[in-house]
């Protein structure tokens, strides 16, 4: 047999024999990056933010921070893009400048406890306060050193007034005062809150915490001056509008009594309603009926401040302007789920089988007449192009079209079920999501492919528990956040990341993540973990120890390799023996715990193939100096050497031959090729 050149290394393809690999496969490959042809190793990651241990979904929007408590699909907005907007109940509890995400009013949770400053109702001795939701009512009891506790009510809507100001994130304190309708007279206090928040359930569409929904009530014609000028009797009808200080239009009310009008004459309207607080609405848009040729429809005549005021309509019969847009427009349906960008300024969402689209550039108007209807619940949604995947239940379809009301819907004949929906990953040239038999890629030609194909099979890809993955990506590659049991029970954590060229293989990393975010502006992984932000692999982070092996290259008859040469190139950093030490102590404290439980899963028949690499485990790697790199070099499944040093040819052991021969690499710096000979002589020969 020639040589053996290991050169543009990749991954790992479990579900392959190791002698039948393809030459630059793996049968294990950690913490090693694979994207410039050579074994380069990842680097640490880099805390970013602050976070919270209970956040489901994370997002970076301008230079904050997002985070839920529940899993929710967000998108920036189409018309202004420092708004955003998401589906789902939750609410993020970071601020982003001046202003708290949304605007929703946090209830505390039942029997929350919080200390009491102030002289509510004369007491001098108040210490704690414990509030809990009984009926329509916040029953507050006050408890008191040297009295019997004392309980009050104050109504839900008094107490929601009074938190709608108060800031989780800043001092933790609300200013409650007594007022009309409650129990507490006149005496202010301050309550100081301890413990979980709950949300109150927000608007699932949310546009600065609040959805766009049309006036409640009709303005209707009070009175009209009498006519003085000849002319036919008119028949009209009046509605209005909101308007944002974006220029986002609701739906309009419902249409006033209708009233007959002659020239000459002045129509006075009452009835307006004003718009709720916290929405952004700035205005009134006023309509009114008007016959033509083409029949009769509102037609804007003027425009206001946001007022309850009555309205005086003195304008002409013919001085009106363009024609009512909303009147087809409604509010997002309120279990609206999946909510993706799409071309053209649609946005898209999903209520159980049907699909709905807004209006392009109108986020806040979902019309109902563009909704389609699938054979099987919708899971998620991912956007390519002018084509939209629909990712259900069963079959998956593709939805395309420029407009809302010119989409056609195509059922794909592939029985590829979506299992998991914080799978769904947007590649960008592609939509990558999890089903029963493996990571489906689908492209923007409506092309599906079970990449994982190669790399598991159908019960090595359900070991990973692919229906309560956390989906991400990384430089085009589709990465696994895994948290799972084996079947001896014991926890099995992690990141897969999947290189989907073709061959696709796996790269393993020992990353655990509770919520992970694809930033598209610098290219970042960002995650959550122990409360945490992180970078994944950050740029200008030391690097991980990274380990490779070869495939096993079986020669036709026993034979010795008596020369190596290892090509390598890096700078190794100074050296911190120090944070060293200590990394290595602890890794050492975590090993041995999963030692003392019999967790380590490296015990033949421990655990199900393809949960660890082939003859590994589930031990972290040790770190090891910067710089430091060692190749061992195996013959039938013996270790019998090692080499440390680089760029020059070492001689191996001589006195014995063996069929089967691997390689495997661990260490910090950047290996370009490796080339292992029978004779000096021989290596020379390869460049």
């Amino acid at each position: 047999m020639p040589a053996i050149r290991l050169t543009g290394f990749s991954g790992e393809q479990p579900r392959i024999i190791p002698r039948l690999m393809p030459e630059t496969a793996a049968q294990a490959a950690i913490n090693t990056r694979l994207d410039d042809g050579g074994l380069t190793p990842m680097r640490r990651s880099a805390q970013v933010a602050e976070g919270a241990a209970t956040w489901e979904t994370i997002y970076h929007h301008g230079d904050e921070w997002l985070g839920w408590d529940v899993p929710v699909d967000v998108a920036p907005g189409p018309v202004a893009q420092d708004r955003l907007y998401w589906t789902g109940d939750g609410a993020p509890k970071v601020r982003i400048g001046e202003d708290i995400y949304p605007l929703a009013v946090p209830f505390p949770a039942v029997g929350l406890t919080a200390a009491v400053t102030g002289n509510p109702k004369g007491q001098n001795e108040v210490q704690a306060i414990t509030v809990a939701a009984t009926g329509g009512t916040w029953t507050l009891s006050f408890l008191g050193e040297e009295t019997d506790p004392l309980a009050h009510d104050i109504t839900a809507a008094a107490l929601q007034t009074a938190l709608e100001s108060f800031n989780v994130l800043d001092t933790g304190e609300v200013l409650v005062t007594g007022g009309p309708g409650d129990e507490l007279g006149g005496n202010p206090y301050l309550i100081e809150f301890a413990g979980s928040f709950g949300m109150r359930r927000v608007p699932l569409l949310v546009v600065d915490g609040e959805e766009l929904t049309g006036p409640s009530a009709a303005a209707t014609v009070q009175r009209q001056s009498p006519g003085v000028a000849p002319g036919d009797v008119v028949t009209r009808v009046y509605v209005y509008t909101y308007v944002t200080e974006f220029g986002e239009e609701s739906e309009p009310s419902p249409i006033g009594s209708e009233v007959d009008w002659q020239p000459g004459q002045t129509a006075h309207l009452s009835g307006f309603v004003e718009a709720p607080e916290g929405r952004g609405i700035t205005r009134q848009r006023i309509y009114r009926s008007q016959t033509g040729f083409s029949g009769t429809f509102l037609y804007f005549i003027a425009e206001r401040g946001d007022t309850d005021d009555d309205f005086v309509d003195d304008i002409a019969p013919n001085d009106f302007q363009e024609p009512l847009p909303s009147s087809g427009w409604n509010a997002p349906h309120d279990d609206l789920q999946g909510l993706t960008a799409m071309p053209n300024g649609m946005m898209a969402g999903f209520v159980g089988r049907d699909l709905y689209f807004s209006e392009p550039f109108r986020p806040h108007a979902w019309p109902q007449r563009y909704m389609l209807t699938m054979d099987w619940p919708i899971v998620g949604l991912g956007a390519i192009g002018t084509s939209l995947f629909v990712l259900t239940e069963g079959q998956p379809y593709m939805v395309a079209g420029t407009a809302p009301e010119n989409m056609q819907q195509m059922k794909l004949e592939h029985n590829l079920p979506c299992i998991n929906a914080r799978g769904i990953v947007d590649l960008g040239y592609a939509i990558a999501y999890p089903s029963h038999e493996g990571l489906v890629v689908v492209r923007a030609d409506g092309q599906f492919m079970i990449m994982t194909a190669n790399i598991f099979n159908r019960d090595g890809w359900l070991r990973f528990s692919p229906q309560t993955i956390v989906g991400s990506q990384l430089s085009g590659r589709y990465v696994a956040f895994y948290d799972t049991t084996a079947p001896n029970g014991s926890r099995i954590a992690g990141n897969l990341i999947i290189d989907l060229s073709n061959p696709a293989y796996l790269i393993r990393a020992g990353t655990i993540a509770r919520a992970a975010f694809f930033d598209v502006r610098d290219g970042g992984l960002y995650y959550l973990a122990d409360g945490n932000i992180w970078r994944f692999d950050a740029p200008g982070s030391s690097p991980r120890p990274q380990y490779w092996r070869s495939k096993e290259f079986v020669l036709p008859a026993p034979d010795n390799f008596g020369a190596i040469r290892v090509d390598a190139v890096g700078n190794p950093e100074a050296l911190d023996e120090e944070a060293l030490e200590a990394e290595q102590q602890l890794i050492m404290v975590q090993n041995q715990a999963m030692i003392d439980a019999d967790a380590t899963l490296g015990a033949l028949d421990a655990t199900a193939l393809d949960i660890v690499p082939l003859g590994g485990d589930a031990l972290a790697l040790m770190p090891v100096p910067p710089g430091d790199n060692n190749v061992g070099v195996y013959a039938d499944g013996v270790r019998v050497a090692t080499v440390v040093e680089v760029n020059k040819a070492v001689r191996l052991p001589a006195g014995f031959r063996a069929r089967k021969w691997e390689i495997d690499v661990a260490g910090t710096l950047q290996v370009e090729q490796i080339v292992m000979a029978k004779t000096m002589d021989e290596l020379k020969q390869v460049p």
